[in-house]
């Protein structure tokens, strides 16, 4: 698999930095998965030392697992200037969460990210490693293993149901801008947006180099996922968050997921009007020129996610 051609589709990534004045304590970790062994950080609230352990469930605090987007990324799911889930971590431990992160399987093994030499798939690039953390974090001491969350961006947000489903003890998950739509549906309206005026054969063939940038094996594995059934009939409680503004996964799919879960009593929804892709505020169309700026996670979000979390 060519990983630099999936950065192409790394922009379905990021969250944006949130600036704190006070940095929380953190610790180096490294989650085991399989044969793999992926560079993780934990950040701490500043009341909770990394060393706590016992204790009744109610004085142990909760957890988040933060789960990338498609493309390899680093632990701080980095964008240009910006290291969106570095502060994302950080905003959330200041609500009182400790938070996990890692190297994505892509970012350090790259063309070794599938076992015994066979073509990767979606569980290879993203599900398997976030199971192995879910189950990281439920050993840790400090934490309450039944108050675990999983927050997933884009195509993270995307395989978040069957991270839950395949995690036992999840307790609610979080997707950002989730796909809804099959993922090459989703890169080909991105193509219509970022080259409208080109010949639709020009778009298709740009659609085409994507699909050979990885194995037969990967695309049918996302084939074979249905995200919004998956979730349709997960237990776990669920929130929905969407930028308007995002070209990338759009208010369509955002519609989409309304529309499958409807009647669930469990599942939260939220759009914000300024947002784009990235969780970044801006006006007017959203460009790809965007996520060179270096910009912050609006603080609302941030409350957003922790205040349904608590």
């Amino acid at each position: 698999m060519n990983i630099h051609i999936f950065s192409r589709i790394a922009t379905l990534l990021a969250f944006i930095p949130v600036v704190l004045l006070a940095q929380p304590t953190e610790r180096l970790d490294t989650i085991v998965s399989g044969s793999y062994r992926l560079p993780a950080t934990i950040t701490y609230p500043d009341s909770l030392t990394p060393s706590l352990g016992g204790g009744q469930e109610e004085a142990l605090y909760p957890a988040i697992l933060l789960v990338h987007g498609s493309g390899p990324s680093d632990r701080d799911e980095t964008v240009g200037a910006n290291k969106p889930f570095r502060d994302l971590a950080q905003g959330l431990a200041a609500e009182g969460f400790v938070v996990l992160r890692y190297d994505k399987r892509t970012f350090v093994y790259r063309q070794q990210s599938a076992p015994d030499g066979r073509d990767i798939t979606i569980d290879d690039e993203v599900t398997d490693d976030a199971v192995a953390a879910v189950r990281h974090l439920q050993t840790l001491p400090g934490i309450n293993p039944r108050r675990i969350y999983v927050v997933g961006h884009s195509l993270g947000a995307m395989m978040v149901p069957r991270i839950a489903q395949r995690a036992t003890g999840v307790a609610g998950v979080v997707l950002m801008a989730a796909p809804a739509r099959d993922m090459l549906t989703v890169v080909r309206d991105q193509l219509q947006t970022l080259m409208p005026d080109a010949p639709e054969s020009v778009r298709e063939a740009q659609l085409r180099q994507l699909q050979a940038s990885a194995p037969d094996a990967y695309w049918r594995s996302l084939d074979e996922y249905s995200a919004t059934a998956t979730a349709s009939v997960l237990p776990v409680p669920m929130l929905i968050l969407q930028g308007e503004r995002d070209y990338q996964v759009t208010m369509t799919d955002y519609m989409l997921w309304m529309f499958y879960l409807k009647g669930r009593n469990n599942v939260s929804w939220h759009s914000y009007p300024r947002l784009n892709h990235l969780f970044m505020e801006g006006e007017g169309p959203s460009t790809p020129a965007e996520y060179d700026i270096p910009s912050h996670i609006p603080p609302y979000v941030i409350k957003d996610i922790a205040e349904w979390c608590s």
